[in-house]
């Protein structure tokens, strides 16, 4: 019996070896109480003109930036958002990297 169980036990475990981990990192964060930093600029309206952070997922205006519009049918303002976030800052060569996006 156990001389037919070990091929068997050799394989998964010589298996396991060659095995790549896979590693998932949420790049908005998962909620409103788990978030990611992201950098942000507002193109005009409040704190505009300069690079900060700001929590993502989050609403700017509700984060003091830009024109407060929020709930509004009309435009008050026409500034944008600009978001950047770095996210392969190890090495990655020879790996496969896939971007998955649910929402945007």
């Amino acid at each position: 019996m156990i001389k037919r169980l070990m091929p068997l036990l050799l394989l998964l475990v010589s298996s396991a070896g060659f095995s790549q981990e896979t590693i998932k990192t949420y790049l908005s964060g998962t909620d409103k109480d788990h978030t990611k930093l992201w950098d942000f600029y507002c193109t005009a309206g409040r704190k505009s003109g300069i690079w900060t952070k700001i929590p993502v997922p989050s609403n700017w205006e509700l984060q003091g930036f830009g024109s407060y519009n929020y709930g509004h049918d009309k435009v008050k303002a026409n500034e944008q958002g600009i978001y950047r976030y770095e996210f392969l800052t190890g090495k990655i060569t020879g790996k496969k990297v896939f971007l998955v996006f649910e929402g945007l």
